[in-house]
């Protein structure tokens, strides 16, 4: 195959008297004819990967890459000047029809979950600057206890994690300033343990904390309060995102005894509940609509929907995925089926971080981007009826407040980029993710896969891509060590049995005790450094969780290890 296609490159240059007798070349008889020439060395390096990219995106969405895409007229030069000519300004590995926006009428917005994690005003300046760059029209802020309540909500606010007022006025005229378009989140039915840790009144029961009680008036009056404080900061917002993708104690039953009593269902219950947040949305700023998590609507009939006023109120955005796994395209278009014959706008939610294992700091790319393309399949075959106003890239911080934190932001860049430029291309295809390189600063593509490790680390050029690069050598650094401990040069020479019978070999205890040495000085570089790249862009809190969370596992083996190996070793030599 290589060496049919360095035929074909040589004989495009020379013309068609340069023929191999034992490959059979078809040329398009365009090229031929068209006294065109090729504008970059790599192109013999790349007809195959253009033609692999052709092929998937033929299967996927039925467009077709152009001949014409991969040569240029350049009057004046000879092609043999062409082939060594290596400025890196002309170089353009893709057809210039893969790189246009599929469905240019809808939005894309990217969440950014400030509630764990949080970086600094200066980091956020340069991702803001990175999602104007791709395209992006806006971005779903979810404060939190990162937001500077004031008044009679001010305890919400945590002193180490919160951003200030300034701070606050800054991040919103940077991103009025990159043309980002804010939608504040904040979700007032579940995920409350932030609020109710402080209230206990808005518990549903003293060991139900995770949701606010939707049948008390403590609720009504603190929701209010927090809503008011998110509008005012965000003028200018069209929407404002309030969750509510479900009540946890609803659907297990534990407000069960209070709703019988009321002689009402809980379908009533949540309905009522976001139709009276939306009403109060509306009466504090009349021009913003409110949107809201469809988990608990798509189980609800259209007719009982129908019936009630609570669509009146608020646009839905449909979570791209359910119980772990993502939805497929036509479970997707299912819902936006459904959906679009009640509600007046939908959005599409698909995530680029925080997947199944919550402790992995490696968004997985390929599975994103993957879920990205079935968004993109469902929204296109969507029916005309059904109003999609945008794509949401949802990234959360972590599942519940009480959860550990999930792939931080800068880690988390290149899996958002990829998604991004699916859900615009229409397919994860190899010219999307070389789009998506060259964004990012890659000289090669980004990687894909995780596992197994330690892997070759390709440096990047994007903001916070230092954290990135030593988060991935941390990455083979625990790999190795999870190779040594748990394979057989560890186990098999120095095990309890082998203590407690005296067959230790001293070779072979003196390279274990070297190797574990090795593994902790390498550990020890890899996490001074990356501490020095994470404090440029966290505070010390999000730092020693982060390594809490990423690193003492690993380092408390080593060290025990360490000892227990070095220790017998000495009593090894003095037996000697």
């Amino acid at each position: 195959m290589i060496i049919r296609e360095i035929f074909l490159f040589l004989q495009l240059v020379f013309g068609s008297s340069w023929v191999e007798p034992n490959v059979k070349i078809n040329i398009p008889k365009e090229i031929l004819e068209s006294e065109k020439t090729f504008d970059r060395v790599e192109l013999a390096k790349r007809i195959a990967a253009a033609r692999k990219a052709e092929k998937e995106s033929n299967q996927a969405i039925g467009s077709q890459l152009s001949w014409e895409g991969l040569v240029a007229p350049m009057p004046g030069r000879h092609p043999v000047q062409d082939m060594f000519n290596t400025d890196t300004d002309e170089l353009d590995m893709e057809n210039q029809d893969q790189l246009v926006d599929q469905l240019p009428d809808i939005k894309r917005f990217v969440h950014i979950d400030l509630a764990a994690g949080r970086p600094s005003v200066e980091y956020l300046k340069e991702v803001f600057a990175l999602l104007k760059e791709i395209g992006a029209s806006g971005i779903f802020l979810e404060w939190e206890q990162t937001f500077p309540y004031g008044a009679e909500i001010s305890f919400l606010s945590n002193p180490d994690r919160s951003y200030s007022r300034t701070e606050l006025d800054e991040i919103i005229k940077n991103a009025k300033e990159n043309k980002l378009e804010i939608i504040p989140l904040v979700d007032v039915c579940t995920n409350a343990e932030f609020a109710t840790k402080h209230k206990p009144e808005l518990k549903i029961s003293p060991t139900c904390f995770m949701d606010f009680h939707p049948l008390n008036e403590s609720t009504t009056k603190f929701v209010k309060s927090l809503l008011s404080e998110i509008l005012q900061a965000h003028p200018l917002s069209s929407w404002i995102h309030i969750g509510c993708g479900l009540f946890k104690s609803i659907s297990r039953n534990i407000l069960a005894k209070e709703i019988h009593a009321r002689n009402t269902t809980t379908t009533a219950v949540y309905l009522d509940y976001i139709e009276d947040v939306g009403k109060t949305i509306k009466m504090l700023a009349p021009n913003v609509r409110a949107l809201v998590w469809d988990d608990t609507l798509r189980n609800i009939n259209n007719e009982v929907l129908i019936a009630h006023k609570a669509p009146d109120y608020f646009d839905v955005v449909i979570k791209n995925e359910r119980f772990g796994g993502y939805l497929d395209a036509r479970a997707t278009l299912k819902l936006l089926n459904a959906h679009g014959k009640i509600f007046e706008g939908i959005w599409i939610a698909t995530s680029f971080k925080c997947g199944q294992d919550v402790l992995d700091p490696l968004p997985d790319i390929k599975r994103n981007a993957a879920q990205a393309e079935e968004l993109f399949q469902a929204a296109r075959n969507a029916p005309e009826y059904a109003n999609i106003i945008g794509f949401v890239l949802t990234g959360k911080s972590r599942y519940t407040h009480f959860a550990a934190m999930c792939s931080l932001l800068p880690i988390s860049l290149p899996s958002l980029v990829t998604s991004y430029k699916t859900t615009t291309r229409g397919a994860f295809t190899t010219s999307v993710l070389w789009e998506s390189s060259r964004t990012l600063g890659f000289q090669g593509q980004i990687p894909t896969i995780n596992r197994p490790r330690p892997q070759a680390v390709i440096p990047g050029n994007f903001p916070g891509s230092e954290i990135w690069r030593s988060t991935l050598l941390l990455e083979n650094v625990k790999g190795k060590i999870h190779s040594f401990l748990e394979g057989p040069n560890y186990n098999s020479f120095f095990n309890k049995h082998l203590v407690k019978t005296g067959r230790v070999s001293y070779y072979r205890l003196e390279t274990i005790v070297k190797e574990l040495k090795s593994l902790k000085t390498e550990m020890k570089n890899v996490k001074d450094t990356l501490v020095v790249e994470l404090l440029k862009i966290y505070n010390d809190h999000v730092v020693n969780e982060w390594i809490v969370e990423q690193i003492q596992k690993e380092e408390k083996q080593l060290v025990e290890k360490t000892s227990a190996t070095s220790i017998y070793l000495e009593k090894m030599k003095k037996e000697l």
